[in-house]
């Protein structure tokens, strides 16, 4: 604290976004959890503040370091990823946007559901529904569903399968399709429509 180190790491990355790796290596490389906490609160302060929000882009790398520590409050990416997907002057690629989705995953992952609910609720559902790509729209609702219709034990399981999980898939669900009987004289009209002998009459 008293050389203002993280500080220092973090003015650093303003300039040089480059130089993430290097930064986190420090944090990695420290036998103490007091140092790593340290360390690590002060870079999700700096990029959850960052301006303008467009550039918080370039620290991808940090936000899945930042989402996948458990012990770490999570406001710190939501709030970044928040400020990133609402920004006005800011349109998402699709490059940008599957890292955006990408990071809410490993939060999901990482953190207790009742303490992400919300925020990632209200992510998900403004991806899903103004999201000009169809694939982040897609993937964006997919995830949607799967937060408000399943447990915690069921996303970690869904999101991060082991292959035992996949070979159960594979044997136990099987796609649900409607009876299909083919004929030699060829399809069969749904609706046949005749003409009533009263109505013949009447038109000659």
């Amino acid at each position: 604290d008293r050389l203002e180190v993280p500080q220092c790491l973090c003015d650093l990355l303003r300039s040089h976004p480059r130089l993430l790796p290097s930064v986190l290596a420090v944090e990695r490389r420290s036998n103490s959890k007091a140092v790593q906490y340290k360390l690590l609160r002060s870079l999700g302060e700096f990029v959850s503040r960052l301006e303008p929000p467009s550039r918080i882009q370039c620290y991808f790398g940090l936000l899945v370091t930042l989402s996948e520590t458990s012990w770490l409050d999570p406001n710190y990416v939501m709030t970044a990823l928040k400020r990133l997907v609402f920004c006005p002057s800011s349109t998402l690629t699709w490059h940008v946007g599957m890292r955006v989705l990408i990071t809410c995953r490993r939060i999901i992952l990482s953190h207790p559901q009742a303490t992400v609910y919300q925020p990632m609720l209200r992510l998900l559902h403004h991806l899903a529904t103004y999201q000009n790509c169809v694939d982040l729209r897609d993937r964006a609702s997919l995830y949607l569903k799967l937060l408000t219709h399943a447990g915690s034990a069921s996303l970690g399981t869904l999101f991060h399968p082991n292959p035992v999980d996949h070979e159960q898939m594979a044997r136990m669900l099987t796609p649900v399709l409607p009876k299909t009987i083919r004929l030699v004289s060829g399809p069969v009209p749904f609706l046949t429509f005749y003409k009533s002998l009263d109505e013949r009459r009447r038109l000659g």
